[in-house]
């Protein structure tokens, strides 16, 4: 005998990271407490709905074609896109076809990082362009106290 289906919402609950369900229609069947606060919704916004009447305007973007894509294919699918039902935040995704027919989707909001890995790339980007710039020899001596860059 299976777990129950509250035994299971708790689990949901327990989860740090975004869950929700849907069935092969896009029915939205369960969301979690971390994916309603990342969308700004509530249960009664999103339960029973389609995925694109809860969400106008997501048809376009990369994580509503990864759920079509995981609905005709029933193939899992791992990914790092922005979401446009949160505001084009850069999330990671994971889609997983369900018994049901439908989807379980886990996301997770990583904007933070990914705005930081770009504002430590355009500063790397920054001091190369610096020491390019020097008439003289410069380089950038490691950790392990190896050169790993020198100007031309």
């Amino acid at each position: 005998m299976g777990p129950s289906q509250g035994a299971l919402a708790e689990v949901f609950e327990a989860i740090g990271d975004a869950v929700y369900a849907m069935d092969r229609d896009e029915r939205i069947l369960f969301a979690n407490r971390r994916a309603l606060e990342l969308w700004g919704k509530t249960g009664d916004q999103v339960i029973g709905r389609r995925l694109l009447d809860a969400f106008p305007g997501i048809a376009d973007g990369e994580p509503y074609r990864a759920y079509r894509k995981a609905l005709e294919t029933r193939q899992a699918a791992r990914l790092e896109t922005v979401a446009p039902a949160l505001d084009n935040r850069w999330i990671e995704l994971e889609v997983r076809p369900a018994a049901h027919g439908g989807l379980v989707v886990v996301f997770r909001d990583i904007d933070n990082r990914k705005r930081a890995e770009a504002a430590l790339r355009d500063s790397e980007e920054r001091f190369r362009s610096m020491l390019e710039a020097f008439p003289q020899i410069a380089f950038v001596i490691g950790p392990d106290d190896r050169a790993v860059y020198y100007n031309k």
